[in-house]
């Protein structure tokens, strides 16, 4: 077992106290530990806050009564202690219960749908300094266990070798100072995205993240041949650190394949919340993934927003052609829509009375063929047809309204 720094540190100070807290095997008596914790036994509570790293990992400064008051969080320190003995595997919360959790609570004292999967509170560095290195066997560092390591992980780290380009420097030149320019980041996307933290913390307006897929055949051989648990986990940390860039109006745009499409919105519906969904696009690949089953022709972007009552979408306007073929109001005001014939075209692109299918009013039982007259499809007759709302009239090719 190779323990954490926190531990190796806490076990050192405890030694100080003889056999209180060891067996004559050397073995840790955790409970007993546990129980002069929960005591506040003062010998051990000095010794363990008189040590830097102990004390800056667990304890907090708050304001009572404009005085600063330090507070040790007991009940994280005693998390330690509760967990199995492979401390960096960990994946359990306790050392008998199978749950993980959720914002704070075991996920079978909420009602929240979420993903369980394991080392789901590690985190994963998974990522090298140079692109064509392979992946090293890296531990999973857990959030409780090992704090101290994950601190020392993720603090902003100083940019090297920076190099600008504008007009006067077309061929780029060394520099030491980035004002608010653009920024291209080389390295590792956790720590680089951690380093501008600080600085850009919920500042950010527009986050595109085209992730390895997890397919292990498209070209990420560092980082996209992840086991499904340890590729959710490189995933969770990597968005949990962009929703605090992103600006309160927002967006998200993350591209995904169907392999791992539902597994990687439940996450993102975690961290940014279900109501702040706003759309998943559908694009078309250049090139199909051909299977003995279904082709897959087309990948997934997931939209987000930090917080839809504040989000700007940025739409771009209108053209000439769309303000002409979209002028009609919708019926509650909500926007506009256009005509389209409601007969399904032939293979040869032309409209034939062999496609035309009747309509039924859902009221009067009323039937209408198509070929009786070329009727258009509207939003009202979406409506219509899907029984969702009987229109007070429809349109006729003629323009004509008939009620």
């Amino acid at each position: 077992m190779i323990d954490s720094k926190i531990m190796e540190t806490t076990k050192s100070i405890l030694k100080d106290f003889g056999n209180t807290y060891f067996s004559d095997k050397g073995t840790l008596k955790r409970n007993k530990v546990i129980e002069d914790l929960d005591a506040y036994i003062p010998m051990l509570m000095k010794a363990l806050l008189a040590n830097q790293l102990i004390h800056d990992t667990y304890t907090e400064s708050i304001i009572i009564d404009d005085k600063s008051v330090e507070l040790f969080k007991l009940n994280q320190f005693i998390e330690m202690f509760t967990y199995k003995e492979y401390w960096q595997d960990s994946y359990t919360k306790f050392e008998n219960k199978i749950g993980l959790t959720a914002g704070g609570k075991f996920i079978d004292e909420t009602a929240d749908v979420v993903l369980d999967f394991p080392f789901k509170d590690t985190v994963l560095k998974a990522g090298m300094t140079k692109e064509d290195q392979q992946e090293a066997d890296e531990p999973f560092l857990h959030e409780t266990i090992a704090k101290a390591e994950i601190d020392q992980l993720l603090e902003p780290k100083i940019f090297v070798n920076a190099t600008k380009y504008d007009q006067e420097n077309l061929d780029g030149v060394s520099t030491d100072n980035f004002d608010n320019d653009n920024l291209i980041i080389k390295g590792n996307n956790l720590i680089a995205l951690h380093s501008i933290g600080g600085k850009y913390s919920n500042r950010v307006k527009t986050i595109f993240i085209d992730p390895p897929y997890n397919t292990g055949k498209d070209g990420f051989n560092h980082n996209d041949h992840f086991n499904h648990s340890g590729w959710l986990t490189f995933m969770k940390n990597r968005i949990e650190i962009a929703y605090k860039l992103l600006s309160d109006n927002g967006n998200i745009f993350l591209t995904i394949d169907d392999k791992e499409h539902a597994y990687i919105k439940i996450i993102l519906d975690s961290i940014f919340g279900r109501d702040n969904f706003i759309a998943n696009i559908v694009w078309k690949k250049k090139v199909f993934d051909n299977n003995e089953f279904i082709p897959a022709l087309h990948d997934n972007v997931l939209v987000y927003t930090k917080n839809k009552k504040q989000a700007h979408y940025n739409l771009l306007p209108r053209t000439e052609d769309q303000l002409k073929q979209y002028k009609f109001d919708d019926m509650d005001g909500k926007g506009v829509y256009k005509l389209e014939k409601l007969t399904a075209p032939t293979s040869g692109g032309r409209y034939s009375s062999a496609t035309d299918f009747e309509i039924v009013n859902p009221t009067t039982e009323e039937k209408y063929k198509s070929n009786t007259g070329i009727w258009l499809m509207s939003l009202l007759f979406i409506r219509f047809i899907l029984n969702q709302r009987v229109p007070n009239c429809w349109i006729k090719t003629n323009g004509k309204r008939t009620c």
